[in-house]
């Protein structure tokens, strides 16, 4: 959570999104209302309803990259943290924000709300997530990131590492990062997928450490073999 300035949000009427964003990030929104750390994209529990296997997506807008939205594949639900926030209390858009502020406390005006969810109980279990994938063509943007790293599309083909436009969890689509990958490999007869996005939630030299890790194995696997 950002610094607070309590001349600004505390005492401001008019919360606006931007005004939140100031202070906290999406995931930490997400992760309150939510009842679980949010760290990366992927699929959990719906907040929205009785849930047992995941089906409450998180992933950034196609165009606005930085927008965190969610979709819940069961409801047809989708929006971004507001639009959580509006259906989970059956809120208007400014009271939304006005029970975020005051929730995550940004502010002291208080919104009267009750969740609208009967015999929630959060599934604390582990369930079973059937991945998949949907390969796209190789393009320029993937010549662009692999070649300062001296790694050659020969080379991720020859390790089953292929550029993916969507990952499928329990069958749900969900849409990857323009630059997105998947590692695929074979265990105990069935395909299993280890998935790349390396500018999502980015580190300082806009890599992911998943990512960074993912490199070092490639380079290390070249030692190994003839390249």
């Amino acid at each position: 959570m950002g610094k607070l300035d309590l001349n600004s949000i505390v005492f401001n009427d008019l919360i606006s999104r931007e005004d939140i964003l100031k202070y906290l990030t999406q995931e930490e929104i997400y992760s309150f209302y939510m009842g679980e750390k949010i760290t990366s994209l992927g699929v959990y529990h719906s907040p929205l309803r009785e849930d047992n296997i995941p089906s409450f997506a998180l992933f950034f807008h196609r165009v606005d990259r930085d927008i965190l939205m969610f979709k819940d594949f069961a409801t047809g639900d989708c929006g971004d943290f507001v639009a959580m926030v509006r259906k989970l209390f059956s809120l208007s858009y400014s009271e939304a924000l006005e029970k975020v502020a005051y929730d995550l406390g940004l502010s002291n005006y208080s919104v009267s709300a009750n969740k609208q969810i009967i015999n929630y109980t959060k599934i604390t279990q582990k369930q079973k997530v059937e991945l998949g994938i949907k390969i796209r063509p190789w393009q320029q943007l993937d010549k662009e990131f692999w070649q300062p790293f001296g790694i050659k599309k020969s080379t991720l083909k020859k390790f089953n590492v292929f550029p993916i436009s969507h990952v499928f969890y329990n069958g749900n689509a969900v849409k990857t990062h323009r630059c997105a990958y998947a590692y695929v490999e074979k265990k105990d007869g069935k395909l299993t997928y280890k998935i790349y996005q390396p500018f999502e939630d980015k580190l300082k030299n806009g890599l992911t450490m998943q990512t960074i890790l993912f490199i070092k194995a490639i380079h290390s696997c070249l030692n190994l073999v003839n390249y």
